[in-house]
């Protein structure tokens, strides 16, 4: 349900189904497209502002291999520590008869595509397919954060053992969750230039603190044609000044002495005392621009 300033959220998944064989040769295959979903598009299309966060929970391969020798398995001292078993499947998986499996990832718009690690097919004669988990070559969390142009692909690589052949196959199985926020720009026009305190140092989105920064007119346009240069006019030409509420208190306009703008707030004489935060508490004026970047 849309919130009271015209936002709100929903959550997408996509799923990953990739098949490798002889047929794909040694192309980078991309495991998914960062086209957006029809939803996404038609609230795009509507003037809406759509901002998503994409990151995969689950990505594995199930492997079939046919083509190559089956390796003989090592012969492991029933006293080894978990280290040198590690070290022992390694020294078996590379230096076994196998078909290298690149694991690429691009973050440009053009696919210049980097190796971000590498698997071992191997002929595991006695198992009908092995399965890898793929998430541990892209990231060392339990989930794979994506930027907004993320492509993940897969490469069979020859390493003198050949490609997929005959009835090799790689199948690769995910998902992609999307957090959707959908942002109503009309139901905002109003909130612009509303000034909040909040006690912390990074602006939500579509605010930006007020520490007297100059902002783009064209970019901000809907906050300039609201605040003007009332705070200062920038360079002059293509940029305008946000209020500086540093170390501030802002004070309403009136008749009183203090004035009719933004002032630095003075404690009166007399007696009395005023309580202060700790200065390890971040309090920070932000201001509503209606632009998120």
């Amino acid at each position: 349900m849309p919130s009271s300033n015209g936002e709100y959220q929903y959550v997408e998944i996509e799923n990953i189904t990739v098949t490798l064989n002889e047929g794909n040769g040694d192309q980078i295959t991309a495991l998914f497209e960062n086209n957006p979903s029809n939803y996404e598009q038609f609230y795009r299309d509507a003037g809406y502002h759509v901002s998503v966060v994409r990151y995969i929970r689950d990505l594995s391969a199930n492997c079939t291999i046919r083509s190559i020798p089956a390796p003989n398995l090592p012969t492991l001292d029933p006293l080894a520590s978990q280290e040198e078993i590690a070290r022992a499947y390694r020294f078996y998986e590379w230096q076994s008869a196998r078909i290298q499996m690149d694991l690429m990832v691009t973050k440009s718009t053009t696919i210049d595509w980097k190796r971000r690690g590498a698997a071992s097919l191997l002929n595991r004669q006695d198992l009908p397919y092995v399965e890898l988990d793929l998430v541990g070559y892209f990231s060392r969390g339990e989930t794979i954060e994506l930027g907004p142009n993320t492509l993940l692909g897969v490469r069979i690589l020859d390493v003198d053992y050949g490609l997929l052949k005959g009835v090799d196959e790689v199948n690769i199985f995910g998902s992609i969750i999307k957090e959707i926020k959908v942002v109503d720009l009309l139901a905002n026009m109003e909130q612009v230039g509303k000034i909040m305190l909040i006690p912390y140092s990074q602006p939500d989105p579509g605010w930006v603190i007020c520490n007297g920064q100059n902002l783009d007119r064209s970019l901000y346009a809907m906050l300039f044609a609201r605040i003007g240069v009332v705070f200062g006019a920038g360079n002059g030409t293509t940029t305008f000044t946000v209020p500086n509420l540093s170390n501030s208190l802002p004070v309403g306009v009136g008749t009183r002495a203090l004035g009719n703008a933004i002032n630095q707030f003075t404690i009166p004489t007399g007696t009395g005392s005023v309580g202060v935060m700790p200065r390890s508490v971040a309090l920070n004026y932000q201001i509503f621009t209606g632009v998120y970047v």
